[in-house]
């Protein structure tokens, strides 16, 4: 069944997917296009945006990586530390894609998250189709599902934010990219395919369990298993759901326990190779363990939450009602009814990635809310528009009252983006072509496993175009962060003897090079007066020198 919709599109429709196709893509190209072309003369943009800035360097990483031909994984945020890392097949393939095609790691990157936007158009307007029968309530609700947010605008006024271990006390609609399909397409192509995996996965077992067919949970055996591969810990969310589902079946609709059971031990051993791997990846690599339990990311407390979703909630109630009222709650709507509940309160499962959780819990509840939209549409307004529609303007007078009901989070977060990228000197969203320069340098001429001390930025972005370790530059990739942190600041700032440095240097961070950017000129200067026997200049332009740390048969000075 169900993706024989395909097959049931009218022309129309396939022409309404393919020109939404191409706005989405330039709607959500533009800002980017716009950071890089207003780039400062001797800068180029870094492809980053204000939403966990930090990761990207991370992301770029793994593109440079597969570009040089590693083998695997590395985590080169950690310095001289293991750097093995578990295994990401989507990355690997989308560095794959750039490598084919000769593209940078930025360009890579947002080249995939464009093209990725049309199957997401696609598939989701397939599964929307599964549930609307109507062709102009599946293309509002297509919309709805793209371009509705919570708000989070709304509370940035009241709301105090503050940041405590992970917990960042603000909107999640604001800067959580999981927790809106927007930001999800804006952000990253990572986070489009984990949207879609866990979707499709969670579909396919319900056409599994209520058509008792098993090439449904075949397919979603491999859905999922693919997903888990690069993000297992959606195992929870999938899982849960589910669970939820067939605990639903059994108790509703009185189904087969035997026979769903079924299905669910063939979706299990389809998706046990990732889990094993993982779970024997970080049985077999303490550092990874370490480094996992520093990624603390809780969801906002309750209320901050519910902001977060705004009218998207007490609507989707309002269509639960609605559906339960008419009954009208056929086994589809059960199954998104139980999906939505479960992966609400999945939200605040004990676990310390909760916040990543919030990926794909926008499609149920923007089923049910659109469904409560119908019904407070046909209740309240249909007669009314029929009376006086001839007076006003429907396009401009709906687009008028969305955003400002659903999409002022969203153009909140643009205007951040904006209101950042001017400021021209930010190192983080244009970086110097001195600075590109001395990576492609270090690219070239220095060791893979080479070890770099610099300030974190600079760490970050060396990571990211060169491939090559650095001593502290994430807060979660770095092994004891905080404590690197301060160590670092010690070394650059404080009035230490040359041996001290020597030490930190050779001992501590077992770094074989020193990049010193415009960041740490003066710092350098005062600290390193003359230069050390034990420092050797082997690169340098007009803001960016490099320097290898001597360690054959060389004592330093007092």
């Amino acid at each position: 069944m169900a993706l024989c919709i395909f097959s049931k599109f009218s022309i129309k429709e396939w022409y309404f997917l393919m020109a939404l196709s191409v706005i989405l893509m330039i709607l959500f190209a533009l800002p980017y296009v716009y950071a890089s072309i207003t780039a400062p003369a001797g800068t180029f943009f870094s492809g980053i945006h204000t939403l966990t800035p930090g990761d990207f360097p991370v992301y770029y990483s793994y593109l440079t990586q597969v570009n040089d031909g590693v083998i695997g994984m590395q985590n080169v945020f950690s310095g001289a530390d293991d750097a093995r890392w578990p295994f990401s097949s989507l990355w690997y393939l989308i560095g794959l894609f750039g490598k084919i095609f000769g593209m940078s790691p930025v360009f890579t990157f947002h080249v995939t998250r464009l093209v990725l936007i049309p199957v997401f158009v696609v598939v989701m307007y397939a599964i929307i189709s599964y549930f609307f029968s109507s062709i102009v309530q599946r293309k509002f609700a297509l919309l709805f599902l793209i371009f509705a947010s919570g708000w989070g605008f709304f509370g940035s006024f009241f709301v105090q934010s503050y940041y405590d271990r992970g917990y960042f006390h603000w909107p999640m609609d604001l800067w959580v990219p999981e927790s809106v399909t927007f930001l999800t397409l804006y952000h990253s192509p990572h986070l489009i395919v984990s949207f879609l995996s866990i979707v499709l996965s969670v579909f396919f077992m319900h056409l599994a369990l209520r058509f008792q067919q098993f090439r449904w949970s075949v397919c979603a055996g491999f859905i999922a298993a693919f997903l888990f591969w690069f993000h297992p810990f959606h195992v929870l969310t999938v899982f849960a759901a589910l669970g939820g589902y067939v605990l639903v079946r059994k108790f509703v609709l009185h189904s087969s326990l035997v026979r769903d059971g079924l299905h669910c031990v063939l979706f299990l051993f389809l998706t046990f190779p990732p889990l094993i791997y993982h779970w024997n990846f970080l049985r077999e690599h303490p550092l990874v363990q370490q480094m996992s339990l520093q990624n603390t990311l809780p969801t906002t407390v309750w209320w901050l939450t519910l902001l977060s979703y705004g009218a998207l909630i007490p609507l989707a109630l309002t269509g639960i009602v609605v559906l339960v009222r008419k009954r009208a709650v056929s086994e589809p709507w059960l199954f998104v009814i139980t999906w939505a509940v479960v992966h609400f309160v999945v939200l605040y499962a004990p676990v310390l990635w909760q916040r990543r959780l919030t990926a794909g819990f926008q499609v149920p509840l923007a089923l049910l809310a659109f469904t409560g939209i119908v019904f407070v549409w046909q209740k309240f307004f249909a007669s009314w528009w029929q009376r006086h529609k001839v007076y006003l303007y429907p396009v401009p007078l709906f687009i008028f009252l969305f955003i400002g009901i659903f999409g002022l989070s969203q153009a909140h977060v643009l205007a951040v983006d904006f209101r950042y990228w001017g400021n021209k000197d930010d190192a983080r969203f244009y970086i110097p072509s001195d600075a590109r320069s001395a990576f492609d340098w270090i690219r070239v001429n220095t060791p893979r496993d080479a070890v770099f001390v610099s300030d974190v930025l600079n760490s970050q972005l060396l990571a990211a175009f060169t491939g090559r370790r650095v001593y502290v530059a994430h807060p979660v990739q770095t092994r004891e962060f905080e404590n690197r942190l301060r160590l670092l600041q010690t070394f650059l700032s404080e009035p230490q003897q040359l041996s001290q440095k020597y030490y930190f240097l050779t001992q501590v961070a077992q770094a074989q090079y020193l990049l010193v950017t415009p960041v740490l000129f003066a710092q350098f200067r005062t600290r390193f007066n003359p230069l050390p026997s034990w420092l050797s200049l082997v690169y340098e332009n007009a803001s960016v020198h490099v320097y290898r740390v001597e360690t054959d048969s060389i004592a330093p000075e007092e």
